[in-house]
C-alpha cells in the first residue's frame, strides 16, 4: 500500500524536488575474517559481520549517537555530557581496522526521540549547503535499506586521521563548514520515521596513520529520551451548514473538530496566505498537529477548479500526506507543507510564529477530493509543530499558503434522467441540457450540409437560476471523421474567458478550456418588451471546431461533450429562455 501511495503522490506533486537522483551509498568491501578476530575487549559481535562497540552503556536510559563505519563497525557515543548544546562537535575514536583505502562510509543513527527540529527534544545533524555538486551525502528513512543522495549539501561529518607526528588531519571535501540546515538523527516523532544520515569520504592512503576518529556536528537537545504518547483519536465532527453552500477550507488542530474558512472571497487568487482561528484550549506543550481538508471537488490539479496547498523544499520531515481518508499518513521527506502555526502573545497582542522560516512555492497538491479520471482520491496534508511552553500565549491560529481556483465555488449539477425520444433513432439530433435538466432535442435534418450555422434550442426557463448556469451539448451522431460530411462540429472563438470545458469520458470529468470559448449563446426574453437579450454580449468567430457526440474515426471510440457556463445576476423581468449553438452540420450524418 505504501508503494502505490507514493506513486500517486509523486504524480500529483508537480515540480517535485529530485533529492533521490542517485540511490545508495557506495558499499565498501567487508573486512577480512582475520580482522574480525582482533576486536577490542569492549566490542561484541551480535550479527554476522557486524561489530558493536557499546562500552557499558544502557540504551534504554542513555541517549546515544551511533556511528557506523563501512557497514560493519558500530561505535556508540554517550550524549549525556553534550545535552543542551548547540553546534557541538562530537569526536570519538574508531578502530582503524575498519577503514579502507578508497571510499569509507560513515553512517549515523540514534536511540533518541526528536519532537521537532532543533528543539530541546531533538538531536540534529548540521549540513553545509553547496551549489549542487555534493554527491557524497545521503539520507535514509527506511532503517538504512535504501539511501537518497542530497546533492546540494554536505553532512557535517568528517574523518580525522593521526599522522606519525601526532597531528590530526581532516578528511572532508567541503573547505568551508557551516550550519546552513539540519535534520534529526534517530526517531522523528511527528512522522514516526527513523532518519539516518551517512557520508562517503575517500582516503587516498592509510599508510603512515596511527589512529582515527570521527567528528560530527550536532544540535543536542536537553531532553532526548521521552518516548511518544499514543495518538489520541479524533473528536467526532458534527458538520457545518457552510459545507453545503460554499467552498470551504477545513483545518484541524490536533484531534479536535474541524475549523472552517469560507473560500468564496479568495476565489481566483494564487500564492495567497489565509488565516484560520483555532481553539487555543486544544493546544499543548510539545507537539501540535495542523491538518487540512476541503469540500472542494478538484477536477484538475492547480486549475480554476482546485484549491491547492503549496510546499517548500526542505528535509525537516515534519509534514505528511494521506490519500486514504487519514487512516494512513505517509511522511514527506523532501518538502514541508506551507502551513505556519501562529500564537498570540498575551502581553503584547502580537502574533508570533514559534519557528520563523522562509516559504517558497516549489510544488503544490490539491486539498480534498481529486477526481483524476479513472480514480478518485482524497488528499489531506498535515504538519507538526513543537512548542516548548504555552505560558506567554492566549490564542492560536493557522496560516496556510494556497492557490484558490476562480471556479472553486462551482458544484457539479446532478443530471436528471434522460427521457429517450423517437428522434434519437431516426434523425440526427442536437441534444442540449441546462443545469443538469433532461435533454432538449433539435432535429438537424433541415440544416444538413450547412457550415457556420446557428441552431436555436428552446429551453425550460424554470431550470435557470441566479448565479452560474451550465449548458451542455451532445448528439446521437456517429462522427466517423472530423469536420467532414460525416460529422457534427461545434465552433469555438479564441478567448481566455475560461468559461468553457470539454469532456471525453461521458461527462464524468470536465477539462477547462483556457484558450477558446464554445460558440454557445444564452438569450432571455424580456417580459415587457418581448425582445431577446443576450446574457453575454460578445463577437464570435470560427477559430476552432470539435465534433459533438461519438467520435469513431480511430482505433478507440471517444465521446465529446462541451459545456459553457453563464453568470446570471438576476432573472427578474424575464419569462423565456433559448440557446443558440454555432455548428458545422455534415451532409451525411450517421447515427450511433
Amino acid at each position: 500500500m505504501v508503494s502505490s501511495m507514493k506513486r500517486v503522490w509523486g504524480i500529483l506533486l508537480s515540480a517535485a524536488l529530485c533529492l533521490g537522483i542517485l540511490s545508495g551509498c557506495n558499499k565498501p568491501a567487508d573486512p577480512s575474517s582475520s580482522t574480525m578476530e582482533e576486536l577490542s575487549s569492549t566490542a561484541s559481535t551480535e550479527d554476522s559481520g557486524v561489530v558493536y562497540d557499546k562500552g557499558d552503556m544502557d540504551e534504554t536510559t542513555t541517549p546515544v549517537l551511533k556511528i557506523r563505519v563501512n557497514e560493519t563497525y558500530w561505535k556508540y557515543v554517550d550524549l549525556t555530557e553534550y545535552l543542551g548544546q548547540d553546534n557541538a562537535w562530537i569526536r570519538t575514536d574508531i578502530d582503524m581496522k575498519y577503514l579502507t583505502q578508497g571510499i569509507n562510509q560513515i553512517a549515523l543513527n540514534s536511540n533518541t526521540y526528536s519532537y521537532g527540529n532543533k528543539t530541546e527534544k531533538s538531536l540534529d545533524i548540521y549540513y553545509s549547503l553547496c551549489s549542487g555538486d555534493a554527491f557524497d551525502t545521503f539520507i535514509s528513512e527506511d532503517v538504512m535499506n535504501t539511501w537518497d543522495v542530497l546533492s546540494d549539501r554536505y553532512a557535517n561529518i568528517t574523518l580525522e586521521l593521526q599522522n606519525a607526528a601526532g597531528e590530526w588531519e581532516t578528511i572532508s571535501y567541503n573547505s568551508l563548514i557551516t550550519q546552513d540546515d539540519s535534520v534529526v538523527v534517530g526517531t522523528f516523532v511527528p512522522s514516526d520515521t527513523i532518519f539516518n544520515v551517512c557520508r562517503n569520504l575517500t582516503v587516498e592512503s592509510l599508510e603512515g596513520y596511527t589512529a582515527a576518529r570521527v567528528a560530527v556536528n550536532l544540535h543536542v537537545g536537553s531532553d532526548l529520551m521521552q518516548e511518544p504518547e499514543p495518538e489520541a483519536p479524533d473528536e467526532e465532527d458534527p458538520g457545518d451548514p457552510l459545507d453545503d453552500v460554499a467552498p470551504v477550507l477545513k483545518v484541524k488542530l490536533n484531534n479536535t473538530i474541524w475549523a472552517r474558512l469560507d473560500l468564496t472571497n479568495y476565489a481566483g487568487k494564487d500564492d495567497v496566505w489565509v488565516t484560520v482561528p483555532l481553539n487555543f484550549e486544544k493546544m499543548k506543550a510539545g507537539n501540535n498537529r495542523i491538518t487540512v481538508d476541503s469540500n472542494v471537488y478538484n477536477t484538475a490539479d492547480f486549475s480554476s477548479h482546485s484549491v491547492d496547498l503549496y510546499f517548500t523544499s526542505s528535509i525537516k520531515g515534519d509534514s505528511a500526506v494521506s490519500s486514504d481518508g487519514m487512516v494512513y499518513w505517509e511522511p514527506i521527506s523532501d518538502r514541508v507543507c506551507n502551513i505556519a502555526l501562529e500564537l498570540r502573545d498575551r502581553e503584547t497582542g502580537e502574533w508570533i510564529r514559534p519557528e520563523e522560516e522562509t516559504f517558497g512555492t516549489d510544488t503544490h497538491t490539491v486539498i480534498g477530493t481529486f477526481n483524476g479520471g479513472d480514480y478518485q482520491t482524497t488528499y489531506n496534508m498535515r504538519r507538526t509543530f513543537f512548542v516548548d511552553s504555552l505560558d506567554q500565549y492566549d490564542d492560536v491560529r493557522a496560516a496556510i499558503h494556497l492557490h484558490v481556483g476562480k471556479n472553486v465555488a462551482e458544484k457539479e449539477d446532478v443530471q436528471e434522467p434522460d427521457v429517450p425520444s423517437p428522434l434519437d433513432t431516426t434523425v440526427p439530433v442536437l441534444k442540449l441540457n441546462v443545469n443538469g435538466s433532461a435533454y432538449e432535442r433539435v432535429d438537424l435534418t433541415p440544416v444538413l450540409g450547412q457550415e457556420n450555422t446557428w441552431v436555436t434550442v428552446p429551453v425550460d426557463f424554470a431550470k435557470l437560476r441566479t448565479g452560474l448556469n451550465r449548458i451542455i451539448v451532445d448528439s446521437n451522431v456517429d462522427n466517423v471523421s472530423n469536420f467532414s460530411d460525416n460529422s457534427l462540429d461545434l465552433y469555438f472563438t479564441d478567448s481566455t474567458k475560461g468559461d468553457s470545458a470539454v469532456s471525453t469520458d461521458g461527462m464524468v470529468n470536465w477539462m477547462d478550456i483556457d484558450n477558446r470559448v464554445c460558440n454557445i449563446s444564452l438569450e432571455l426574453r424580456n417580459a415587457s418588451s418581448g425582445n431577446w437579450e443576450k446574457v453575454t454580449k460578445e463577437e464570435f468567430n470560427t477559430f476552432e471546431h470539435t465534433v459533438i457526440g461519438q467520435f469513431s474515426a480511430n482505433a478507440w471510440m471517444e465521446q465529446y461533450n462541451m459545456r459553457r457556463s453563464f453568470q446570471i445576476d438576476s432573472l427578474e423581468g424575464y419569462n423565456e429562455a433559448r440557446v443558440l449553438v454555432n455548428l458545422h452540420v455534415g451532409s451525411d450524418l450517421k447515427l450511433k
